[in-house]
């Protein structure tokens, strides 16, 4: 059940075994998985050309020079990898539990996870969107400049400041996908589960 209510929306809500749970997609950062797909197409030739280098006769610093060499290649090829995979796939899952809130962020069920105290948690909210003077349109156009920051900030994935609260004393972010009105939808969600404090003095 989409419960965000805004045209667009990204994040799905619903109320699951554990408490009310907020699914959120990662950013997708179409350029970034165009041209990351085109390097790995390039990586795999690489990799598949030192694997035969290595596997051929070849002597004893050129084989050490490879293995060094594959090890690098391989691992920079696994990285590029994730990104792709987590910007098509991915995504956020945070889960109010009645003791916690549980950030995972993961792809095809796995991926790491933050569990946050909420006695520890503070000042719960969705910051606003910067102003961007700059982009201030031309005269004639009718197109506000905090639509035309938030449709350019969708072109890359990023809707805008997101979510934030502060754990101890430290600032913890997450739902960067989300313009600021769904994430303030979602920040009156989790609000109406539990009465995070804000912070004292600010």
């Amino acid at each position: 059940m989409d419960l965000a209510g805004t045209p667009g929306a990204r994040a799905t809500i619903t109320d699951s075994p554990e408490g009310l749970e907020v699914v959120v997609p990662a950013p997708r950062v179409w350029p970034l998985v165009v041209f990351l797909g085109f390097w790995l197409a390039g990586w795999l030739t690489g990799e598949a050309f030192a694997l035969r280098q290595l596997l051929g006769p070849a002597p004893l610093p050129v084989r050490l020079f490879l293995v060094a060499w594959l090890a690098g290649w391989t691992l920079g090829g696994a990285g590029a990898l994730g990104v792709v995979v987590w910007m098509l796939v991915g995504h956020e899952r945070v889960r109010l539990r009645p003791d916690a809130l549980v950030i995972q962020w993961e792809a095809f069920g796995l991926g790491p996870r933050r569990s946050y105290a909420l006695d520890h948690i503070q000042d719960l909210r969705a910051p606003e969107l910067p102003a961007l003077p700059a982009l201030r349109p031309p005269r004639g156009d009718g197109a506000p400049a905090a639509g035309k920051a938030r449709a350019a900030l969708r072109m890359v994935g990023v809707g805008g400041p997101g979510i934030v609260f502060r754990y101890d004393g430290r600032p913890v972010r997450f739902g960067v996908a989300l313009d600021p009105l769904e994430a303030r939808h979602v920040v009156a969600q989790l609000r109406g589960r539990h009465p995070f404090p804000s912070v004292v003095g600010a």
